[in-house]
């Protein structure tokens, strides 16, 4: 399996390499397989994959697109993707994704989010640059 770094779910420093990790180990050994896990970025765990140098991405999002190239699982955890704001835009809610057109928001190379906000060709959306990212605990940050 490969996979990138996204703590709490699964991460090269957390203990077994995260629960959505030791889930999957897990099945597989019940299942009479042995896994192992290697963390990448995430845009060459999906290539990994793609060109059958790893049998499987653990956590990729499902996507019309990513369909045609992977067999999907039935999903192990359902998670609610949503925004974070710096306080400074004063943006505290929205009632469609129309109300955000006069923010840049940040997105990562390959992530997919909702089928909405990723066909939003009107956002302005901003592709990190950056080869890690550092996820934190929604409790830590405002969420909207």
């Amino acid at each position: 399996m490969v996979t990138l770094n996204w703590p709490p779910f699964y991460g090269e420093k957390l203990p077994d390499g995260g629960p959505l990790t030791e889930l999957a180990t897990e099945a597989f050994r019940r299942a009479g397989h042995t896994a192992s896990i290697e963390f990448l970025p995430w845009t060459r765990a999906l290539e990994e994959v793609k060109k059958q140098r790893a049998d499987i991405v653990l956590g990729a999002y499902y996507n019309h697109e990513r369909a045609r190239h992977y067999h999907y699982s039935q999903p192990m955890l359902k998670v609610n993707v949503g925004l974070v704001a710096n306080s400074e835009a004063r943006l505290t809610q929205y009632s469609s994704l129309r109300d955000l057109t006069a923010y840049r928001i940040g997105v990562c190379k390959n992530f997919v989010n909702s089928p909405a906000f990723d066909n939003a060709g009107y956002l302005q959306k901003d592709v990190a640059k950056i080869k890690s990212l550092t996820f934190v605990n929604s409790s830590e940050t405002e969420s909207i």
